[in-house]
Formats: C-alpha cells, sequence, structure tokens
C-alpha cells in the first residue's frame, strides 16, 4: 500500500465506524520512526501491524493501536515471543501461521493476557479453530 492511498481509506473506515489498521513493514512512503507515526496518527489513522517490536512501542506512545505480528518456528521463537511482547505490551499479536499447536496458544494466553490472531495458511472453516 503507499501513503497517497491512506486519506481516502481513512475517511471512508470512519464512515462505516470501522477500524483501520496498516501492516507498517509493507507500508510505502512513510517513515518507520516516531515523526513516520505521528503523521499517521494525525491522518486519523487506528494503528499499526508490525513485526518489529520497537515499532510497537513507538506506536503505542503515539496512541495507536498495535498489533505485533510474530512467526512461530519452534519452541525459542514462541518464548521470545512472549519475553518481547511482555516487554513492549501490544494490544494483540497475530500469530503466523494459524496451524501452530493450541497450546502455544493458550501459552500466550496464560503469560500475556491479551487477544491472539491467528493467520496464514487458513483455507477451510476447520482451519479456524477455536481454543
Amino acid at each position: 500500500m503507499q501513503n497517497a492511498h491512506l486519506p481516502n481509506l481513512i475517511k471512508r473506515a470512519k464512515e462505516a465506524n470501522k477500524l483501520l489498521l496498516v501492516h507498517l513493514d509493507l507500508f510505502e512512503g512513510i517513515g518507520k520512526d516516531q515523526a513516520g507515526l505521528h503523521s499517521l496518527t494525525r491522518m486519523g489513522l487506528n494503528g499499526i501491524v508490525s513485526t518489529k517490536a520497537h515499532i510497537i512501542k513507538l506506536a503505542r506512545e503515539e496512541g495507536l493501536l498495535t498489533v505485533q505480528r510474530i512467526f512461530v518456528v519452534d519452541s525459542e521463537s514462541l518464548k521470545t515471543a512472549i519475553k518481547v511482547a511482555g516487554k513492549v505490551q501490544p494490544h494483540a499479536i497475530e500469530v503466523l501461521p494459524s496451524t501452530v499447536p493450541a497450546y502455544v496458544i493458550k501459552e500466550w494466553q496464560q503469560s500475556l493476557r491479551i487477544p491472539i490472531l491467528a493467520s496464514g495458511l487458513v483455507k477451510t472453516e476447520e482451519d479456524v479453530g477455536v481454543v
């Protein structure tokens, strides 16, 4: 997505009474720093998604909703995710792929007590199991 389209998208989201978050890591045309986040806030953006802990921290300080995207590939990435998310306190975590074992989600819920979103590799309704 490019910065030029954002004001129109923000306007349409507000008219529809919806929240709009952008995946900042993939967003072109705005700095991935405090000044860039401040600009997004002034535009009226509701929040961001990012894999980068320092961006999540800055976005929270700016008053934006934050979703930290985390890829789980092994037990060590699970431990690291809990440690990092505990420090930066995102509003929610997005875990990829959605097919991680249920115990991973339960461990995060118990440790962090924040909403967990699952995405990636979802194809059927059965893939959207509820923990």
